[in-house]
C-alpha cells in the first residue's frame, strides 16, 4: 500500500460543516470520501478497510447510533469520531458503550477536530513504518545498481521545517505537524513521477533524485527555497519555520548505501531532534 494512499469517511449532511471539515483537514493530505447515506458509507468502509483513518460522524439523536453499530459489527477498530450537538449525559454516555472513540461537541475550534483527526492519521502511517522502510531501502537499491552501470549520480534528500533559534514562537505538536504537512504538500509539487519525494515521520520527508549529480542539488535547493518564500508570501506557514534542506550524492559521497544514508541522517540529526531512521542497520 502506498504510505499517501490513506482515506477518511465522512457522512455530515450540513453542507457548511462539510465544506469546513475537508477544508479543515486538507493538510493531512489523505482523501476524503463523502457519504450521503448509510449504506454508502457501509459499502465504502468495506471497500477501503485497509485504507481507513478514521470516519467521521454527525448525530444528534441515541437513535442515530445504528450506524455506529453497523460500522463496528463491520470493523471494531476503525476510529469514530462523532460530531454532536447533543450535551445530555444520555446520548455522550451511550456513544462510549458502542465504541465510538471521539464525541466532539458543535460548535468546536478547528485545532480540537484536526488534533484528533491527526493522531488516528499518524497511527496509521506509523504503523507502516516498516513496511515504507522495506520499500523505501529496495527502492534505493534498485537506483544505486542503476547508476553503477550507467555511471550516472543518485542523490538523496532530506528536508524538514525547524523553528529559528532567534524566534519566540513556541508552537505545540499540532501546529508543528500542520505546518509540515503544508510545507510537504507544496514541495512535492516540484519533482517529477521519475522521482521520489515521501513522509518517512509526520514532519520528515525524503527525496531521491535519479540523475542528480551535486551541482543539479543546488538547483534543488533553489526550488525548495522558492516554494519556502511562496507559502511566507501566502501567509501560509510563520516566519518563524525555516527550511532544513540537506543532500548526499552517489558516488561523490560514497559509493555504499548505508553509508550514504547515514552521512544524510548524521546532517540530518545535528540540526533537528530526529530520533527514528528511515533504513535499517545491518545485523
Amino acid at each position: 500500500m502506498k504510505k499517501e494512499s490513506f482515506k477518511i469517511l465522512i457522512k455530515i449532511h450540513a453542507s457548511l460543516m462539510r465544506v469546513r471539515i475537508i477544508e479543515m483537514l486538507k493538510p493531512l493530505d489523505i482523501e476524503i470520501i463523502e457519504c450521503g447515506t448509510d449504506k454508502v458509507l457501509i459499502n465504502k468502509m468495506k471497500e477501503e478497510k485497509e485504507h481507513l483513518c478514521c470516519v467521521i460522524l454527525n448525530i444528534n439523536d441515541i437513535e442515530d447510533f445504528d450506524i455506529v453499530d453497523n460500522l463496528r459489527e463491520k470493523d471494531n477498530k476503525i476510529p469514530i469520531i462523532i460530531l454532536t450537538t447533543s450535551k445530555k449525559r444520555s446520548f455522550h454516555m451511550k456513544g462510549i458503550q458502542i465504541g465510538v472513540s471521539e464525541l466532539i461537541l458543535v460548535p468546536f475550534k478547528d485545532n480540537t477536530l484536526f488534533s484528533k483527526v491527526q493522531r488516528y492519521v499518524d497511527e496509521k502511517r506509523n504503523s507502516y513504518i516498516e513496511l515504507v522502510a522495506f520499500n523505501f531501502e529496495n527502492y534505493l537499491e534498485g537506483e544505486i545498481r542503476k547508476a553503477q552501470k550507467g555511471k550516472f549520480s543518485v542523490s538523496l534528500m532530506f528536508t524538514t521545517l525547524i523553528i529559528d533559534e532567534n524566534s519566540d514562537f513556541k508552537p505545540d505538536e499540532v501546529e508543528n505537524n500542520y505546518y509540515a504537512n503544508i510545507y510537504f504538500n507544496e514541495i512535492k509539487k516540484l519533482f517529477w513521477k521519475t522521482d521520489i519525494f515521501i513522509r518517512f515521520h509526520t514532519r520528515y520527508f525524503l527525496g531521491v533524485f535519479p540523475f542528480c549529480n551535486n551541482e543539479n542539488t543546488k538547483v534543488i535547493n533553489e526550488k525548495v527555497l522558492e516554494r519556502y518564500e511562496h507559502l511566507l508570501e501566502e501567509r501560509m506557514i510563520p516566519t518563524a519555520f525555516k527550511p532544513l534542506i540537506e543532500f548526499v550524492t552517489f558516488p561523490k559521497d560514497s559509493e555504499d548505501i548505508k553509508a550514504l544514508q547515514n552521512i544524510l541522517y548524521n546532517k540530518a540529526k545535528d540540526n533537528t531532534n530526529l530520533s527514528i531512521k528511515w533504513f535499517k542497520d545491518e545485523l
